[in-house]
């Protein structure tokens, strides 16, 4: 199954159908050794960018259903470049 989510990267960004994103989530963890709040990004899925594009804004699509529950509100979408 497919999920589709709206993001905040549109035509005014360059963004094309087609497109890969991926999609991170920052998260916090306290260092055992120095006992410091660290701040971490880590990778949860990626997308693809559907026909649904606007100036400011674009709906993706993921295609694994169990990686789509765990995009939250807030979390960070980029483009994927390639050579």
């Amino acid at each position: 199954d497919k999920s589709i989510f709206l993001i905040n990267i549109g035509k005014n960004d360059g963004i094309k159908q087609e497109d890969k994103i991926d999609i991170f989530q920052k998260y916090t963890e306290t260092n055992p050794l120095t006992g410091k709040v660290e701040t971490h990004t880590r990778l949860v899925t990626k997308a693809t960018v559907s026909d649904r594009i606007e100036d400011g804004k674009a709906w993706v699509v993921v295609q694994d259903q169990n990686l789509s529950t765990a995009i939250k509100l807030g979390d960070i979408a980029k483009i994927t470049y390639t050579k």
